[in-house]
C-alpha cells in the first residue's frame, strides 16, 4: 500500500544464478494507478492495480499495489522475488 506520488523499489531474482538471461520486463494492468519503470512503480492515483515482473522465456510473478491519498500504512501482497528461469 502507498500514498500518491510514493515510490517503491520492487526486487526480482532470477534463478538459477547462473541462468544467462536476466532481462525482465515489468508492467502495470493499470498505469493511471501506478507506473512502473525497472521496478521502481510510482503511485499516480487511488485505486488497486497489479505490477506483472515477465522473464525473457516468459515466467511470470506479480505484486498487488493499493493507493491511497494520504494513508501511512505500507502493507503488500505478493512480491515478485523468485522468478524462475
Amino acid at each position: 500500500t502507498l500514498d500518491r506520488g510514493e515510490t517503491y523499489q520492487l526486487k526480482a531474482e532470477i534463478t538459477p544464478s547462473d541462468a544467462k538471461d536476466k532481462n525482465i520486463t515489468w508492467k502495470s494492468k493499470n498505469e493511471k494507478i501506478a507506473t512502473v519503470k525497472n521496478g521502481v512503480v510510482k503511485a499516480v492515483g487511488k485505486g488497486e492495480t497489479v505490477i506483472t515482473a515477465t522473464t525473457s522465456n516468459g515466467k511470470t510473478d506479480e505484486c498487488t499495489v493499493v493507493v491511497l491519498n494520504n494513508d501511512t500504512k505500507k502493507t503488500a501482497k505478493g512480491d515478485p522475488t523468485a522468478l524462475r528461469k
